[in-house]
């Protein structure tokens, strides 16, 4: 009988690692319904895409720009462009007919001119293929030896815009530039 050895029942350890199993059981139940929910959230997700996809196919890489001149109901409206006739066009269902007002600037396809998008009012195409970003760091006195054509440039360029005053003593009309 002296062999046998008492009964301990470590009632502590066993309680603090019943708890944590639990909460390892709750986290992986959480992390389970997570992972449901994504499954049933991707078809969406997808489909978006595939519509987002299929929008950018029908706008296509080629396109006109146009003025809305009038909208006649709708689904249709009157677009003049750049080079030729006024054009009675269709308005594709994605563009945003709140925004369409007479005199703004359209998206065109090129193929069969129907209004695919608008442009925001402060960005015209035209202008901005000419803007320049950076003003050029070189002044006047980089450039040696063209003294008389510095001259001509600033007479032409320069002073109608900083001072037509003088050419409006002399009666003259000031330059518009190069």
């Amino acid at each position: 009988a002296a062999n046998k050895l008492p009964d301990v029942a470590p009632v502590a350890k066993c309680r603090l690692r019943f708890l944590r199993m639990e909460r390892v059981k709750d986290y992986l139940l959480l992390e389970q319904e997570f992972i449901t929910n994504q499954e049933a959230v991707k078809p969406n997700e997808d489909k978006n895409q595939a519509e987002r996809d299929r929008i950018d196919e029908l706008r296509g890489s080629p396109m006109m720009i146009g003025t809305l001149e009038e909208i006649i109901d709708e689904n249709h409206a009157i677009v003049s462009t750049g080079m030729g006739p006024d054009y009675y066009v269709s308005i594709l269902s994605f563009v945003d007919r709140d925004l369409l007002e007479p005199g703004c600037s359209v998206m065109l396809h090129n193929k069969n001119h129907s209004i695919v998008g608008i442009l925001s009012d402060d960005v015209d195409p035209m202008v901005s293929v000419m803007k320049v970003d950076k003003g050029p760091t070189e002044a006047y006195a980089d450039v040696g030896g063209l003294e008389p054509q510095i001259q001509e440039i600033k007479e032409a360029v320069e002073y109608p815009l900083t001072h037509p005053e003088l050419y409006e003593e002399i009666g003259i009309r000031a330059p518009k530039g190069v």
